[in-house]
């Protein structure tokens, strides 16, 4: 992990250190590239999304991404603390509040960092509107409650987590609603499981087992 500035360098500093920074003709703004899969690269590409830098504060550099092909945004300002994370498309220390859209103007994700760690709820949502996840964070660990939805906007898998590990009675459900799977937690192992029908699960067969395994 990079270590924290504890001052930020001039702007004409900044922009020499990073190999994908630009500074467009007209504009007074440092801007780092990246393509369609967040990797850095020297110029706009097709797909793409570029960041800009807005302003630069005593705590940070306040930042927003836009899309190349549209120039809507794709998230709203958010605030970075070290200088080396302007070319980082999904940085290790933002802080504050980050939101984050589609290209077609629908919310993709709200959330809040403290120093680069997830803290409180964080929700996402697909391109039509449709919440896939919602999930609340205690410094960068899932802590509490914790849905994730099919496309369709029934429920996927929801339970709690006690700092990272799964805690109690978990529910696996297929699209159409009902309970495919009921699993018992304690601090993250498999207490025991059930099936549709009410049936014990083989244990052994789940061993080993989170919900981090599970793919809609």
């Amino acid at each position: 992990m990079l270590s924290r500035l504890n001052q930020l360098f001039p702007l004409l500093s900044l922009c020499f250190m990073l190999n994908a920074c630009q500074t467009p003709q007209g504009s007074h703004n440092l801007v780092s590239y990246f393509d369609n899969a967040g990797n850095t690269v020297s110029e706009a590409v097709a797909g793409g999304s570029y960041r800009k830098l807005l302003k630069k504060q005593a705590n940070g550099l306040l930042v927003q991404n836009f899309f190349n092909d549209t120039n809507h945004k794709q998230t709203d300002p958010f605030l970075i603390e070290t200088s080396q994370d302007f070319s980082v498309f999904m940085p290790a220390h933002i802080e504050g509040a980050f939101v984050r859209w589609y290209d077609n103007g629908q919310q993709a994700e709200i959330g809040h960092y403290q120093h680069g760690r997830k803290e409180g709820q964080f929700i996402e949502w697909d391109k039509q509107g449709n919440t896939l996840m919602e999930m609340t964070f205690a410094n960068d660990l899932p802590h509490g409650k914790a849905t994730l939805w099919y496309s369709q906007g029934t429920k996927y898998i929801e339970g709690q987590y006690n700092y990272g590990t799964e805690s109690g009675t978990w529910y696996i459900r297929y699209p159409t609603g009902e309970i495919k799977v009921t699993i018992n937690f304690s601090a993250g192992k498999i207490m025991s499981a059930k099936d549709a029908n009410g049936n014990p699960l083989n244990l052994k067969q789940l061993k080993g087992f989170t919900m981090n395994q599970t793919n809609q």
